[in-house]
Parts: structure tokens; C-alpha cells; sequence
């Protein structure tokens, strides 16, 4: 997905069409252990001075809409 406002970089898509079953949900898994060890290591150390916190108040598309 693109994105032409920079609010991109806060949503992630995923493609579900293709792969067999075993191989997503093996995807999900690992990709669930990526996201946890950012989290531990953003708990950890916090978030450098050079990024920035998005605004919550904004939001992406709704998932249905394609």
C-alpha cells in the first residue's frame, strides 16, 4: 500500500491469496515474534530522539475497504 501523506509507515498489509494454510499461519507466527522483540526492545530502550510518535487521533482505511 502507498501512502502519499508519510501515514503509511504505521499500517502493515498482508496477502493472504496465495499461500497454503500451514505457510500463514507459520508467517503470522513469526512475524508476531518480530513485532514482540520491537516492543521489548522499545520498552527497553525507548524510541531514539530522531523518530517520532504518531498522532492517534489519526487512523488508516477500515480493514473492508480494499
Amino acid at each position: 500500500a502507498f501512502y502519499s501523506d508519510g501515514w503509511g509507515s504505521r499500517n502493515m498489509r498482508l496477502s493472504y491469496c496465495f499461500p497454503p494454510p500451514e505457510r500463514i499461519l507459520e508467517g503470522t507466527k513469526r512475524l508476531g515474534e518480530v513485532i514482540a522483540a520491537e516492543l521489548e526492545m522499545n520498552h527497553t530502550f525507548g524510541i531514539a530522539a530522531g523518530e517520532h510518535r504518531h498522532n492517534d487521533l489519526q487512523t488508516g482505511p477500515a480493514p473492508d475497504i480494499s
